[in-house]
């Protein structure tokens, strides 16, 4: 009897050894907590990215927001207002928008970039700038 007790504790052990190694921990696991980097050269990576999902950043004025829609529309909110434009990925693999509030002229551009945090980021015009990519439609705009 003992014999199969020892047996079923040594299968036992042997399996939640076998757990542990399909399961990281550490700093493995928080690798594997960390998106992949998203490449200016793949349009169609940075477009999953970022479609349906809001821009997170600070400027002069502080927050704001901007939610890029599938059809193209770009709805931005800051602490006084809210605005709607149009939002593109330019040839050089840079999220662009433009807003009713911006010189015609003027798009607001934001490059991939990395920093090291488990955020897709991305870097904007302004030297320091960095907006996040924040999943979904959290400011309901």
């Amino acid at each position: 009897m003992k014999g199969v007790a020892a047996i079923s504790a040594l299968a036992f052990l042997l399996g939640c050894a076998g757990l542990a190694a399909e399961e990281p921990s550490g700093p493995a696991a928080l690798r594997a907590l960390v998106p992949p980097p998203i490449s200016a050269d793949d349009h169609d990576s940075l477009r999953r990215a970022v479609v349906g999902n809001t821009l997170a950043g600070h400027d002069r004025g502080g927050a704001y927001f901007i939610y890029l829609a599938e059809d193209g529309s770009a709805f931005r909110r800051t602490r006084a207002a809210e605005f709607a434009g149009r939002w593109r990925i330019d040839s050089s693999g840079k999220v662009c928008a433009r807003f009713a509030f911006e010189v015609a002229a003027e798009e607001s551009c934001y490059a991939p970039a990395v920093d090291g945090s488990s955020d897709y980021v991305l870097r904007g015009d302004q030297p320091g700038e960095r907006v996040r990519i924040v999943a979904g439609n959290p400011q309901r705009l």
